[in-house]
């Protein structure tokens, strides 16, 4: 979500704010009496600018939708044969439209709103943990109750929103896990694919005793074109595998550059020479025979690395069919 860059009001908020609270918590500090030293004047500036930070990213959300991670550099060309640099512009053009998201997929929450309703959620509980600690520190607020008697543990009571918050987070976590899938179905609906696959956590021991540590990988997984798709995520590496038989060829990057192994098909030859150079290339590896064509990356772990597998899929077919063709030109079969 790339406030920063698509809004001056949330970047001259920061810049303008920062500043302004430190000064503001200063001068509070030096007037605080000595005698009766409170610390509310100090912090209020701080959760203040923190809370109104939580609420602007909230309105952006609502206003603008979750902003679609690209790779750097500008969109080729409207002429060119190359995909967009935009995430959703490239699911738009790999959708397949003939309605295979299904009237489930339609009614299920979309991206943004389910970000949105985290961000209400983090904001509430931000103002009620963070604004009710700060009341109690300084007395405005310091009644406390002993639910287990006088002798037993004492609960102050500007923290009761806070625990509630969490109590009704914990017990809505079953449903917002379902609905995240949800929203991933829908947004993989129009392209043909679903996942069937998810990474799970596993213990493992290390010097502080034993954590857990996410292993596995994410799969998705249909049908497009008439051909089995499967994609493949895991933290340092991806693939897309596309089932249609091909003539065997190799390709792989050099330089940001897609460029065939000899022997490689004509039409795969010509198809990578009407690539560019770019970012989103590097790391990637090739291959083609009667199984299919599979693309493989080696990627970091950020979002913009794991956004690219769009391009991939972009790329397989786009071999695939212009393999299967040269195939087909070959063998004297009209593609008519």
């Amino acid at each position: 979500m790339n406030i920063w860059g698509r809004s001056w009001w949330y970047r001259l908020y920061i810049i303008v704010g920062i500043p302004a609270v430190i000064a503001l918590s200063v001068l509070a500090s030096l007037r605080v009496d000595a005698r009766e030293p409170s610390m509310l004047p100090v912090i209020a500036p701080v959760l203040v600018w923190v809370a109104g930070l939580l609420i602007f990213q909230w309105i952006f959300l609502l206003r603008d939708g979750i902003d679609p991670v690209a790779p750097e550099g500008e969109d080729p060309p409207a002429e060119t044969t190359e995909p967009p640099l935009d995430r959703e512009e490239l699911r738009a053009a790999l959708a397949l439209g003939d309605g295979k998201e299904g009237p489930g997929a339609r009614a299920a929450p979309t991206p943004q709103t389910f970000a949105v309703r985290g961000f209400a959620f983090i904001t509430a509980l931000t103002l009620a943990t963070g604004g009710g600690g700060a009341l109690y520190i300084t007395g405005v607020v310091d009644a406390t109750i002993y639910p287990f008697g006088a002798g037993g543990l004492g609960i102050p009571v500007i923290v009761l929103p806070g625990l509630a918050l969490v109590f009704i987070g914990v017990l809505l976590l079953p449903l917002q896990l379902r609905r995240a899938v949800e929203v991933s179905d829908a947004w993989l609906g129009d392209l043909g694919l679903r996942v069937t696959e998810l990474p799970a956590s596993r213990p493992f021991p290390d010097s502080d005793g034993m954590s857990a540590r996410v292993v596995g990988t994410t799969v998705y997984e249909g049908e497009r074109h008439g051909r089995a798709v499967r994609i493949e995520q895991a933290m340092r590496a991806s693939s897309v595998y596309v089932a249609r038989p091909v003539p065997s060829f190799a390709a792989r990057e050099r330089e940001l550059t897609l460029v065939p192994e000899p022997g490689a098909p004509h039409s795969v030859t010509r198809a990578l020479g009407e690539l560019s150079a770019h970012q989103r290339w590097v790391n990637i590896r090739v291959t083609g025979g009667a199984d299919g064509v599979l693309v493989e990356r080696k990627r970091g772990a950020n979002e913009a690395a794991q956004a690219l597998w769009l391009d991939d899929l972009w790329l397989a077919e786009r071999l695939a069919d212009a393999a299967a063709a040269d195939s087909r030109a070959d063998s004297g079969v009209s593609s008519q």
